[in-house]
């Protein structure tokens, strides 16, 4: 495949795709071996589960089938497998990216990363942060902060290496083909978790735990993310991500198999919230589609909009008729917010998201947190919640201070918070300029970039009241996306379209 660059400079890029079932038995494979990682199985059997697992990713880089490697690394960060370490299949593909470049010496396949040098300048700086933060920001045992940079190495590591594989609108469409296909799977999960259809506790299968106190008594499905706010989150970042695409008619014309997938997937996104109880995400939802519809503006297909309006309300009038999904657990988790006072500040403040207590005791420790230096990240949850609660008292129960704003302040100082959040709005900003320089293109890649760039800026809204890094492998999963979207930028910048 020929790409050609802004400088008319040509790159040969060999393109190698696998056929469907050998992917699809590589993720299945992948996720019991994953199981078997736990540590109430014997060292043995973890280190052969191990050994598979960094195989299993070999196995795709040896192909240099790199979409694939891709992935199964995206899948695999839905479990929370060996998350205290920065999760199992995150080392088993760092692993793996050793053991082939040992081997081979270098990545032929590979082209440059599609972060630009101040972008990895940035990234180099936030780990140096970590690295400070770690050593000197607490007192914690040595081995704990050895893990703690390791795992957060892992993050950022993978993070780069997947900016560098070349994607196209073809490999898009199939990242996207076995993400809505696994999303089918998740909301079975969180189906059964709500009412109990297989009563077997079961690692890629997982119950709701008998020991949590759900609020107002209201069972909340958090399916393999074992995060029900994280969930909630995907599940609206999923449709903001393919709504723009899809309403536009770019997703039909690009794969009708996938259209078809997503025209499904959209509604179940909606019930999978309602299993959540997740207020945020479900408020959310509205302004998601008003803004993509709005973008959009006359690249709106009529005929789709009305076809899909006339879907939801069939669904609609059956839920009201039969009563599968029921929305009243908002209203009842909402009764406590008095939506005529609700200001700006009051959400900030935390005053009227149940968050008030922990945000003026959060607000307090940034006061007293060292402005360059923080406390570092740490993946195991019993550091992770001493470092945003030094003093046993709000803390008890909680792990952060459900703000990533003021946590990555603790965790790494103003600095570091900055590197974060830099991440994301040069993600945006220049979707956005892309979008605008391309959108009478109209191509699925295009409408993919709109996607991405709404999501990832409501995704910084919903941050206000939780946040992403608490969970590693929600981290990474998070991290995966942006990079899905920067490449996505990349893609049009090349006019790399097929």
């Amino acid at each position: 495949m020929i790409l050609q660059t802004n400088s008319l400079k040509i790159i040969q890029v060999r393109d190698h795709s696998s056929p469907t079932w050998l992917l699809t038995l590589s993720i299945i494979l992948m996720t019991l071996f994953g199981c078997l990682t736990d540590a109430t199985y014997p060292v043995f059997v973890n280190i052969v589960a191990l050994a598979t697992l960094i195989i299993l990713f070999i196995f795709w880089l040896e192909r240099e089938d790199y979409t694939s490697f891709l992935i199964q690394l995206v899948i695999g960060n839905f479990f929370i497998f060996g998350a205290k370490y920065g999760g199992n299949f995150n080392i088993s593909a760092s692993l793996a990216i050793l053991v082939v470049y040992l081997a081979k010496g270098k990545f032929t396949t590979l082209g440059p990363s599609s972060l630009k040098s101040s972008l990895l300048k940035v990234l180099f700086l936030w780990w140096l942060l970590q690295l400070l933060g770690v050593w000197a920001g607490n007192e914690f045992p040595l081995t704990f902060k050895v893990q703690s940079i390791l795992a957060f190495s892992l993050l950022l590591y993978l993070f780069y290496f997947t900016s560098k594989i070349n994607l196209t609108a073809n490999k898009l469409t199939t990242i996207f083909i076995a993400l809505t296909l696994f999303f089918y799977y998740l909301f079975l999960v969180s189906v059964n978790q709500r009412y109990i259809f297989i009563n077997y506790d079961l690692p890629f299968l997982p119950l709701n735990p008998d020991n949590v106190d759900y609020e107002l008594g209201i069972i909340r499905s958090s399916a393999t993310l074992g995060n029900f706010e994280a969930y909630a989150e995907f599940c609206v970042s999923f449709i903001a991500i393919l709504f723009p695409s899809f309403i536009s008619g770019s997703l039909y014309a690009q794969s009708k198999k996938l259209y078809v997938l997503v025209l499904i997937a959209m509604p179940i996104s909606v019930y999978s919230m309602v299993l959540t109880a997740t207020r945020s995400s479900m408020l959310l939802l509205p302004f998601i589609l008003l803004t993509a519809l709005v973008i959009l503006g006359r690249r709106v297909k009529t005929l789709v909009l009305f076809r899909f309006s006339m879907f939801i309300l069939i669904l609609l009038l059956l839920n009201s008729t039969f009563h599968v999904i029921d929305f009243s657990v908002f209203l009842e988790r909402s009764k406590s917010i008095d939506f005529e006072r609700l200001t700006i500040s009051k959400l900030i403040s935390g005053e009227e998201m149940n968050r008030g207590d922990v945000f003026d005791y959060a607000w307090n420790e940034v006061k007293e947190a060292n402005t360059l230096i923080g406390r570092g990240y740490f993946s195991t949850i019993d550091e992770y919640r001493s470092n945003h609660f030094p003093v046993d008292n709000i803390g008890d129960g909680i792990a952060d201070y459900h703000n990533i704003y003021l946590s990555s302040y603790v965790l790494w100082g103003s600095v570091g918070s900055f590197c974060l959040t830099i991440l994301f709005f040069y993600a945006i900003y220049n979707g956005l300029v892309t979008y605008w320089k391309f959108k009478e293109h109209g191509s699925f890649v295009v409408d993919l970039i709109l996607g991405f760039t709404i999501m990832f800026s409501f995704f910084l809204v919903n941050q206000l009241k939780i946040q992403f890094i608490r969970d590693v492998n929600y981290f990474m999963l998070v991290l995966l996306l942006l990079a899905i979207f920067i490449s996505a930028i990349k893609i049009m910048k090349t006019n790399n379209y097929t």
